[in-house]
């Protein structure tokens, strides 16, 4: 009796690791979501322009089109589309009875040919990340002057935002699909307006406040401060589980001719922040990167002039173009994983 149950319980204990191996296997493929943005003379919008949806598989470097595109009427042109819903999610302009307008989150999905609203009370929309189960967002509501990051609840169906001080205003947000890590960098609205005045009636070079990095990724609600600058901004960061937070500062505007950029990892165990090769000195970079195994991934321009996706391999140093649209404006990329 003892050797029958020992056997069952062997029998569970393989059944539990097979579907567990199965589920890890599954979220193993990681790829970049792309948004290109031309003109459509079939578009029956004002703009004239839609949206195109590009996948780029960081395993294979195979590169997919999907086959619908998004008229864009928003403030900016903004989709991404995820592999894992087969859905395309992006920002659409929406009027209210007095006229007014915002950008909402909307969602069509390729399957079903579905389009769904999926919020109400936002007035524009500078991100969006779709997760299994969350929508990530910097977005800024009605009414409101910052921009704040918040998710949208795919099970709750509503808008979530964490505990911080409502004068943050988030700049940027970096979404790691292999650690399901999330980072965003913020800085005082009323320091920022502080240190313009100051510029502006001084006549003299703006100096930024300080800039925040959190990590969103334990507990949303309440996320922990992991790095604060002294007077710089960020300009782009990532994170990767092998290197940590990698991040560039800015000592000014990014306008200023003179602006002098500096690169930097951030161990987020040994909370230890190591110089790293400044990567501006490679090309004109733009505000989106991330990490994927010893690679860096970011908008630039060439040495040819031409806007596309470069890989950076930080091991070798070697840069390569990975994609470039034939026609179009390349307006960013996130990382995701089906």
């Amino acid at each position: 009796m003892l050797r029958k149950l020992q056997i069952i319980l062997l029998l569970l204990l393989l059944i539990t690791l097979s579907a567990c191996s199965s589920k890890h296997k599954s979220g193993n493929n990681y790829y970049l979501s792309i948004t290109i943005p031309r003109e459509d003379e079939n578009s029956s919008v004002e703009s004239g322009i839609s949206i195109s949806s590009y996948t780029y598989d960081l395993s294979t470097g195979e590169m997919e089109e999907t086959d619908t595109t998004i008229d864009y009427t928003s403030q900016y042109a903004l989709g991404v589309y995820s592999k894992e819903h087969n859905s395309i999610y992006y920002s659409e302009r929406v009027y209210n009875e007095a006229g007014n307008y915002g950008d909402e989150l909307f969602s069509y999905n390729l399957d079903s040919k579905e389009t769904k609203q999926l919020t109400t009370s936002l007035f524009a929309i500078n991100d969006i990340i779709p997760t299994t189960d969350k929508i990530y967002l910097i977005a800024k509501k009605r009414r409101t002057r910052e921009l704040h990051i918040m998710y949208y609840s795919l099970t709750e169906n509503k808008l979530i935002e964490p505990n911080l001080d409502s004068d943050f205003n988030f700049a940027l947000i970096s979404y790691d699909a292999v650690s399901d890590s999330l980072f965003g960098v913020a800085f005082l609205k009323s320091e920022d307006e502080k240190a313009m005045d100051i510029a502006n009636t001084n006549q003299t070079t703006f100096i930024p406040p300080d800039y925040y990095i959190y990590d969103f990724s334990k507990d949303f609600l309440n996320p922990s401060l992991i790095v604060k600058t002294d007077k710089k901004l960020i300009r782009r960061f990532c994170y990767s589980n092998e290197y940590g937070l990698f991040f560039t500062e800015a000592d000014r505007s990014i306008n200023d001719d003179n602006v002098e950029y500096a690169s930097y990892t951030w161990d987020i165990k040994d909370q230890k922040l190591k110089p790293e090769k400044n990567i501006d000195e490679l090309m004109y970079i733009g505000d989106t990167l991330c990490a994927y195994q010893d690679a860096l991934y970011f908008r630039g321009v060439g040495s040819d002039d031409t806007w596309g996706i470069y890989q950076y391999n930080r091991k070798t140093e070697e840069v390569k173009r990975i994609f470039s649209p034939e026609e179009g404006f390349m307006n960013g990329f996130v990382m995701l994983s089906e």
